[in-house]
């Protein structure tokens, strides 16, 4: 009987485990549903999800991957999961607030990355 549990525990954490995303700390925990629920639409290679310290506050930029078909932006949140805009995209736009995205942003770390 204990052989048997002790298969079923492993197996549980083994599914559990496995099916983890591998997200540093301090990340707010509404990011990290957004980051699984960018894993769970099967991203192309490539996407990410980086942060970055922007006008005086950290924010979150999600890209579904450099060679996705639609020519879809990359979203842009604050840490309370605020959508703040798109960069690039069909428009190419490059602001954020009425401020230029790349010139005053300061990156900070990836916190995901599909390969």
């Amino acid at each position: 009987m204990k052989s048997i549990l002790s298969i079923l525990a492993f197996a549980i954490f083994c599914n559990l485990s496995c099916n983890g995303i591998d997200i540093p700390e301090g990340v707010p925990s509404c990011l990290k549903e957004k980051i699984k629920e960018l894993k769970k639409s099967k991203p192309c290679d490539g996407a990410t999800a980086d942060e970055y310290v922007f006008q005086n506050m950290n924010v979150y930029v999600m890209d579904v991957g450099p060679n996705c078909c639609c020519d879809r932006g990359s979203a842009v949140f604050d840490q309370d999961c605020g959508f703040l805009g798109s960069l690039g995209g069909f428009t190419g736009n490059v602001e954020i607030n009425g401020v230029k995205f790349s010139e005053n942003a300061e990156y900070v770390r990836t916190i995901w990355e599909k390969k």
